[in-house]
């Protein structure tokens, strides 16, 4: 009887082992895809403020561009392949894309003085600057969340829990390698304030 005491005994540790185990091992996994999501939620919450601005930079910019309407077709065409883009990797080409566009319209807008004195102007300018100087430590956090959430879902026992879970690898969102945001505050800012 006691032999059976102390078996039924081990087996109540073992199984709560095993529970705990599993259970830690599936909140895990759990946190990291949270991790993914919420700091995906960062990026696109300023990708998609600096899509909402570029139409009011075009209207503010129309007598302007008349003699050079490609700059501001170009920057309304990468507005809208970052707009139909779906998925991180996708998203980070068009941006990357888009910020090259908007990079050489503010480089075209520096000639005019009146311009920059432009209280609506000067103001999306700096939203825009804003915006660019947050992406990529955004960018940055998602990455490092996805690699740890990709590393986490791959290894033993993670991999054997994500399958079950129906967790699948997370896509990264940067641009090239070697390449930081192509329109950062220092571009998009007046040379000297």
């Amino acid at each position: 009887m006691k032999a059976t005491l102390i078996a039924l005994g081990v087996i109540a540790v073992l199984a709560i082992v095993v529970f705990v185990s599993v259970r830690s091992i599936r909140n895990g996994l759990i946190a990291k895809d949270k991790a993914v999501k919420t700091a995906w939620a960062g990026v696109e919450t300023d990708l998609e403020q600096r899509t909402d601005l570029i139409p009011e930079l075009l209207e503010g910019l129309e007598g302007y561009l008349i003699s050079h309407e490609e700059l501001g077709e170009a920057v309304a065409a990468r507005r809208q392949q970052l707009l139909e883009a779906a998925g991180p990797a996708a998203k980070g080409e068009a941006d990357k894309a888009l910020a090259s566009e908007l990079e050489r319209l503010m480089a075209f807008t520096r000639q005019f003085p009146e311009l920059q004195a432009h209280t609506d102007f000067a103001r999306i300018r700096d939203e825009l600057a804003a915006i660019a100087g947050r992406l990529p430590g955004k960018r940055a956090d998602y990455n490092d969340a996805v690699r740890a959430y990709n590393t986490v879902i791959r290894k033993s026992p993670g991999s054997f829990f994500a399958k079950h879970m129906e967790l699948y690898p997370a896509e990264y969102f940067q641009p090239e390698a070697g390449s930081e945001d192509a329109l950062d505050a220092e571009h998009m800012a007046l040379q000297p304030k």
